[in-house]
């Protein structure tokens, strides 16, 4: 049985690298964390594995991407609260945290 990929497009190369992280350290976290693998190509990243951990992975990566979209810089502990939003099934909110402005 082959697996089919599922793609996720960024905007541009600079949103994919802040989504891998220094050294790929968010992508390492979220494949172990999901039993999947990532790969980019590009502006592409596919995503493969499990359907329902794929579908995990692609609401986690969307929502990354929402944040990043706003200018703000994401670190390996944005990934993991990500992670536990995920399996929490509350990822949806995430992007929402980073809307408060501190006056």
């Amino acid at each position: 049985m082959t697996e089919e990929l599922t793609e996720l497009h960024v905007e541009n190369p600079n949103e994919a690298v802040m989504l891998l992280g220094m050294g790929d350290a968010n992508l390492k976290l979220i494949e172990e964390t999901f039993q999947c693998r990532i790969i980019t190509r590009g502006e592409v990243i596919q995503i493969t594995g499990e359907e329902e951990q794929k579908a995990k992975v692609t609401a986690l990566l969307q929502e990354l991407l929402k944040v990043i979209r706003k200018g703000i810089n994401i670190d390996l502990r944005d990934v993991s609260s990500a992670i536990e939003m995920v399996n929490k099934g509350t990822i949806e909110y995430f992007s929402e945290l980073y809307d408060v402005e501190i006056a």
